[in-house]
């Protein structure tokens, strides 16, 4: 559970432009997933039924909540003390179906197609289950609250070089990822390097 949080904070500056202040709250709300998928959903069936989509309801609501506290007003715009999107998207990365598209894409390229299609397809429908839950979450809060953020787009990191905010991030979320996957720590190194050199390449 702990490893989900800190992945979870990890994430957020390489991948949805989160900044150090989002990181705190990122990591809360990441823990908070993985207690649900590790705990909750193995002591109850009709929940890991339903896991998904309550996840993202509860990690979206609360994302938009933290991300509506106000924080002054600049050149006449309402200025907020977290990033509502980066920590959304943050919170449920770890439950996104990356491996799922992964090991479906190598049946299809070795021919299997229809073991390959039905977990291609699979993953199309839990993406939409996610997307659900993420607009459920967040139209839920903004019922609640008339002046919730609503902004896409974080504010400007305060750290000015952007090989800065995502690599060493990049480094640290491949050894969270090596530990939450149950991977073997003699193999870590080079599964961290491969992961590494793949996200340089594909950055730059």
């Amino acid at each position: 559970v702990f490893m989900y949080g800190v992945a979870s904070a990890t994430v957020g500056p390489f991948a949805f432009g989160a900044r150090p202040i989002d990181m705190p709250i990122s990591f809360l709300l990441g823990c908070m997933l993985g207690f649900m998928q590790l705990v909750l959903a193995k002591r109850s069936t009709l929940y890991s039924n339903v896991f998904e989509v309550f996840a993202s309801v509860v990690t979206s609501f609360l994302a938009r909540a933290f991300g509506s506290i106000r924080w002054g007003i600049k050149d006449g715009k309402q200025q907020y003390l977290f990033c509502f999107s980066s920590i959304a998207q943050s919170a449920i990365a770890l439950i996104l179906p990356g491996f799922l598209v992964l090991c479906s894409s190598l049946e299809l390229q070795s021919h299997q197609i229809i073991a390959g299609s039905i977990r291609m397809v699979y993953a199309i429908i839990y993406s939409l289950f996610l997307g659900y839950g993420i607009t459920v979450g967040t139209t839920i809060y903004g019922l609640m609250d008339a002046k919730a953020n609503s902004n896409t787009e974080c504010p400007p990191s305060p750290i000015s070089s952007p090989y800065l905010q995502r690599f060493p991030f990049v480094i640290l979320m491949a050894c969270w990822l090596v530990i939450i996957n149950q991977g073997k720590l003699k193999q870590g190194p080079v599964m961290v390097a491969i992961a590494f050199i793949g996200y340089v390449v594909n950055y730059i």
